[in-house]
């Protein structure tokens, strides 16, 4: 789900392509009917910015793009997984410092 990626970097976010998440979903449902599969459906997870801060709205529509990204997940074929805190509408920690993460992947 990189379509927000600059260059491909995760950790250089860009605004993301809405045409070309619509063009992922749409792949992955209509392979996953034609295959007789079933998928995993899931926005993010400890590698992945949160959903609300990477396709949303972390100010005043919160709530609203909380309540329509967790619609269009649960509107497809497929288990829903949720991040613990996605639940809520939770966005990303806005430290101002590396060192104010405490990721192992940042400490090693």
């Amino acid at each position: 789900l990189k379509v927000d990626y600059k260059n491909g970097d995760k950790w250089t976010l860009m605004d993301f392509d809405f045409k070309q998440l619509k063009k992922i979903f749409k792949d992955w449902q209509n392979g996953m009917e034609s295959g007789n599969g079933w998928n995993a459906l899931f926005w993010c997870n400890h590698d992945q910015p949160r959903i609300v801060s990477r396709f949303g709205d972390e100010g005043e529509y919160r709530v609203p793009a909380a309540k329509m990204l967790a619609m269009v997940l649960h509107g497809m074929q497929g288990t829903p997984y949720i991040y613990q805190g996605e639940e809520i509408g939770m966005t990303n920690p806005h430290f101002t410092r590396i060192t104010d993460y405490r990721d192992r992947s940042e400490e090693h």
